[in-house]
């Protein structure tokens, strides 16, 4: 037995049977506000919270019976927390603890006394402290955490959360949870979603207890599903995550999410089993309904490469009177069960081209070949356009059986001065429309000014790289755009006109790409003038097999190690100009890491290279949260390189920033100057940082020279302690050191009498 430690009289064999069953930690009414394996950004939640009123000194209880394993006291993470090792095995953790029972506290002080400062963690022989189910193992908190609470964890021998509600713990929910919205996306680039390459999201509505999507989706191609769920334990309590989730495809399962357990080594797989994209942006909690980039989570059950991925290619084209039935069905631990549903149908898109318009005084003919591959054309419709894309007249073709609709329409007098074309337009008996064509009306040759401004810009979705070309003026025909990679030979990429002034097309690069990409459009006018434009953007595969490299110039590398991704991507690094105010000097420009929607396996590593004559005296990296504030990572500093760098869990926006200003103390008691007539008086004070933020582990409480281990709280900004003996009558001296993150320190004393 290890010294310090004292066996308890009465003690059980610790390797005895396992308990019937498991009794709750906290005595009703139980409110549980947090559910295992929700989500949080970076890693699943790893058990459940319950509501202690917001207030802290509840006494907890072993669940069962079994002795305490581990003990750990820190001003960060869990707080105050209490492993216990039950006789059956498993763990109970207790965390956000205000304080242990005296035995355990005493341990817990004896610890940091040996060890010069607050935070330990120590590990009790198995037959020291033993504890019977019921007894009482300590006191909820708020220790490491904003809100006063109980955080309890069932862990499985091997320290592997487990989900508490179907592992023997029971609290009464009679409530079932309840579908948000779902959210479908297209997988390729020839893969749409209600005609477009962006995700579409869909609110469901209850109607007589199923719960229905707002409205039908259109699919073309292959696409998957995220679903948005939430839970209560009781009418208007706190929200909840699902515990189940499983969909159907015309009542075939395809994929299962059973939030049973999961291991702490893989916690960050919770961006893959979460929608990382949606939540990094605050849209909800969606479920992940197939296996990201082929990869399953310890959370889902279908684990084959590719599923939950739907191929709708094979499916009946039938204009949406045919539509699939996906079926969603949710239950929480306690049983209580919920449906959804949202219809999907595939309709493709009208056919049409051969647009042709002839002048005759004001009348104008206008002819199209129309065709829909999977049903019947219902109508075309013909807009006459301005320069500005303002309409002059408009006009419509009903359906016949010839494929090439023909109509007239008479122009305004107004309109004979002006350059005109003719926008066409098909749509389907199921109101589906097909992407609009072009053609020349009128062309006035005394109407000729500069040749068309062009603007090109490109939007990165998955591995492809989405074009937008828009002109200041009508276009004749689509632009003409191709790619090079490094200067080699260009690439020309079909474009299609999506109105008068704007084209798109897509691209994707080939594995492998390294180097700058530069797009080039050319388009004419009316008038046969000719409008350029070019852009250009950096592109660096990054391999899960072998990692990579993405850079920007000299001055930013970002290394992606092996398995550092969980699919190949296409990393890219772009000075941004977004204002992001910051309380602290900046040392580089701001540079967005892409894709910033990609969630990484392993960190990968930022380096800026600060050239001279930059000072690097309290240099950091600092990451931009979406939430709208600057957060300091961990940055080591290479004076001979003049390299800052960092290891970074998430992609976004990055600076290195000067923080030189030094940590506050202030409001420190004693007061300076004050009597007191306590012997073993309170010690406290405020800390604040502006920038890095402070280093706990630095924090140092002197009384007359002698150390005094004090409590920081990071969220009320103290430190609280108290004298560990009576003070001797006469003048005392109180000093406080700490220093933040970047080596800023700051030092506060006291000078008081104890009468």
């Amino acid at each position: 037995m290890r010294p310090g430690y004292a066996a308890v009289s009465g003690a059980s064999n610790s390797g005895g049977t396992p308990e019937a069953e498991y009794i709750l930690p906290i005595k009703e009414p139980i409110v549980i506000t947090s559910s295992f394996a929700e989500y949080r950004r970076g890693h699943f939640h790893g058990g459940l919270d319950f509501s202690t009123g917001g207030q802290a000194g509840v006494p907890v209880r072993a669940i069962a019976s079994g002795y305490v394993a581990r003990v750990k006291v820190s001003p960060i993470g869990y707080g105050k927390v209490l492993y216990i090792k039950l006789n059956d095995g498993r763990y109970a953790v207790y965390a956000h603890l205000q304080d242990f029972t005296r035995t355990i506290r005493a341990l817990a002080e004896r610890e940091q006394q040996a060890a010069g400062q607050y935070e330990v963690e120590f590990f009790p022989p198995a037959d020291a402290y033993p504890v019977k189910q019921g007894e009482v193992v300590g006191y909820s908190g708020r220790s490491g955490s904003a809100v006063a609470h109980l955080h309890f964890e069932l862990r499985d021998s091997f320290e592997r959360p487990l989900n508490p509600l179907t592992h023997g713990l029971v609290a009464a929910d009679p409530i079932p949870p309840r579908f948000v919205s779902v959210c479908v996306y297209p997988i390729g680039t020839e893969a749409t979603v209600n005609g477009q390459h962006q995700p579409v999201r869909v609110r469901f509505r209850s109607v007589g207890g199923l719960y229905r999507a707002e409205k039908k989706v259109r699919v073309h191609g292959t696409f998957a599903l995220s679903v948005y769920v939430r839970d209560e334990q009781a009418p208007n309590s706190y929200p909840l995550g699902p515990y189940r989730l499983e969909t159907l495809l015309d009542g075939k399962r395809v994929f299962v999410t059973s939030m049973e357990q999961f291991s702490y080594s893989r916690t960050h797989d919770v961006d893959v089993a979460f929608d990382y994209r949606l939540a990094r942006l605050s849209l909800g909690e969606y479920l992940r309904q197939f296996a990201f980039a082929g990869i399953g989570s310890e959370v889902s059950a279908d684990q084959e490469d590719n599923a939950g991925v739907i191929d709708s290619s094979g499916w009946s084209r039938s204009q949406g009177t045919h539509a699939h039935t996906i079926r969603f069905v949710t239950s929480d631990a306690a049983g209580n069960q919920c449906e959804a549903v949202l219809e999907v149908f595939r309709d493709d898109e009208p056919i049409l081209k051969n647009v042709k318009a002839s002048l005759n005084g004001r009348i104008l003919r206008l002819e199209a070949d129309a065709d829909d591959p999977d049903g019947k054309v219902a109508r075309v419709r013909f807009r006459i356009l301005k320069e500005k894309g303002e309409a002059v007249a408009k006009t419509m073709c009903p359906f016949s059986p010839a494929g090439t609709r023909a109509t007239s329409v008479q122009l305004p007098a107004s309109a004979m001065a002006s350059d005109l074309v003719v926008e066409a337009v098909a749509e389907d008996v199921g109101g589906i429309v097909s992407r609009p064509a072009f053609a020349p009306a009128q062309v006035r040759a005394e109407i000729v000014s500069g040749p068309p401004e062009l603007n090109l810009r490109g939007e990165w979705h998955e591995n492809a790289l989405f074009l937008t070309v828009k002109s200041n003026k009508i276009l004749k025909s689509a632009p003409v755009v191709t790619v090079t990679l490094n200067g080699s030979d260009p690439m020309e990429i079909s474009t299609v006109m999506e109105t008068v002034h704007t084209a798109s097309c897509s691209y994707a690069p080939e594995e492998g790409v390294n180097g700058t990409l530069t797009i080039s459009a050319r388009a004419y006018d009316l008038h046969d003038q000719l409008g350029e434009a070019a852009w250009s953007t950096e592109a660096y595969s990054v391999q899960r097999s072998s990692g990579g490299v993405a850079k920007y110039g000299d001055k930013v590398r970002v290394t992606f190690p092996e398995k550092g991704v969980y699919r190949p991507i296409f990393a890219r690094i772009e000075e941004t100009h977004a204002t992001l105010p910051a309380e602290m000097p900046r040392i580089t420009p701001l540079y967005t890491v892409e894709p910033m929607d990609e969630p990484v396996d392993k960190q990968p590593t930022i380096a800026f290279s600060l050239g001279q004559p930059t000072s690097l005296r309290g240099a950091g990296i600092y990451y931009h949260d979406p939430r709208g504030y600057w957060s300091y990572v961990p940055t080591a500093v290479n004076q001979t390189q003049r390299l800052v760098t960092a290891p970074i869990k998430k992609l976004g926006i990055y600076a290195v920033f000067r923080d030189t200003l030094p940590p506050r103390v202030y409001n420190v008691r004693p007061r300076s100057g004050s009597v007191l007539k306590t012997s073993r008086p309170s010690i406290s004070a405020h800390v604040d940082d502006t920038g890095s933020g402070i280093d706990y582990r630095t924090i140092r409480v002197l009384l007359d020279g002698k150390l005094i281990i004090c409590e920081y709280d990071p969220f009320a900004k103290s430190i609280l302690g108290r004298a560990d003996e009576p003070l001797a009558k006469g003048r005392h001296t109180l000093s406080i050191s700490l220093s933040d993150y970047a080596g800023n320190e700051s030092r506060a004393t006291s000078s008081f009498v104890r009468q």
